[in-house]
């Protein structure tokens, strides 16, 4: 018979002990990366990478802290806001291309475009931690800009195509949408590009871009449509006789 200590078997009581180890484990984990994610970026480490002196760096910074608060303020937006001017372009060209092809090669290019950003990492590890905490308003403040560049950017080809957002949703609600619709297949690329590859397709680019596609298929409507999102979504999740 299995013995029990207040009310569970040995076994119970094991699984039970191995669970609040692990949840203990993962909560000191994610408090020590909140309370410094630059633990390991230290000046003299920074200035040898960029072949400068420690008296370069100080004439920008007065200290550690000043240039830590700037890092991330230049990761959680400005460094962000460089990519668009690719991807403007590339929107501002697919305005001619017919039909969906146009949407497609621009959510492609996107995700091309952020995975190829070689500080994308720095972005999500300061997005799990410091965003969360003592930079939050700078946070805020990139991601507002980036989502109203995004809405910016595919409502040129959605302009194209006669659509709108459908009440009572706005350009910067759509920017904010795809933008974190791109963060988490970016992140899930990362670890398993192979899994988000659709039979016959190059890469993961083309999943990412059907969701896209679909996603601005629910929140925009042909202009003369007068249903707003929920009513469109009624209609169109009705089960059919």
């Amino acid at each position: 018979m299995a013995s029990r200590k207040a009310g569970k078997t040995h076994a119970e009581a094991r699984e039970g002990s191995r669970r609040a180890l692990l949840r203990a484990g993962a909560e000191m984990l994610t408090e020590t990366a909140q309370r410094n994610p630059f633990a390991g970026v230290r000046v003299r480490e920074v200035c040898d990478r960029a072949d400068y002196s420690t008296g370069a760096f100080y004439a920008h910074w007065p200290n550690a802290q000043a240039f830590y608060d700037e890092l991330a303020d230049y990761f959680m937006g400005d460094m962000l806001l460089e990519d668009f001017t690719i991807l403007t372009e590339e929107a501002r060209l697919g305005a001619e291309r017919p039909g969906a092809a146009a949407l497609l090669e621009l959510a492609e290019a996107d995700l091309r475009v952020l995975l190829g950003n070689q500080e994308w990492d720095a972005v999500e590890l300061l997005n799990l931690t410091l965003a969360r905490t003592t930079q939050r308003d700078s946070a805020r403040r990139g991601y507002r800009a980036v989502d109203a560049i995004t809405g910016e950017t595919y409502a040129l080809i959605l302009d194209r195509l006669g659509r709108e957002p459908r009440p009572p949703l706005s350009s910067e609600h759509i920017g904010a949408t795809l933008q974190a619709l791109i963060e988490g297949f970016a992140f899930r690329a990362k670890v398993d590009a192979e899994g988000l590859v659709l039979p016959g397709a190059e890469d993961h680019a083309r999943l990412y871009a059907y969701a896209v596609a679909g996603v601005l298929c629910a929140m925009t409507r042909p202009r003369g449509d007068e249903r707003g999102i929920a009513e469109s979504l009624d209609d169109e999740l009705r089960p059919t006789a």
